[in-house]
């Protein structure tokens, strides 16, 4: 599958709320995201997102400069959390995950 969409976001964890850096990489109906370290050539992919199970996509609230670019990702089995460097950059993810939201 071609690379749709790819670049560098940050994620709260599943389990523990923590913030990480992540490389996503948007490729036929998944928006996979992955580990940098590094000195490692080689990324590791810690998950994957099935846009055939995404149900939304929405803008984020928080008071949190530092989170202001913060969008949401829902599916039946989480909301993932997430957010960007920028506007442009929030509103280009968003629109790319949308676009492949009922087409998988």
């Amino acid at each position: 599958d071609v690379v749709e969409k790819e670049g560098f976001l940050t994620k709260s964890g599943g389990r523990i709320k923590t913030w990480k850096r992540r490389l996503f990489v948007l490729r036929g109906s998944f928006l996979f995201y992955y580990k940098v370290k590094k000195g490692e050539e080689e990324p590791k992919l810690m998950g994957q997102i099935d846009m055939a199970h995404v149900g939304q996509v929405f803008h984020g609230k928080t008071e949190d400069e530092a989170h202001r670019f913060y969008f949401h990702v829902a599916t039946p089995a989480r909301v993932f959390d997430i957010y960007a460097s920028s506007e442009e950059e929030r509103q280009s993810w968003m629109d790319a995950i949308r676009n492949k939201i009922g087409t998988c």
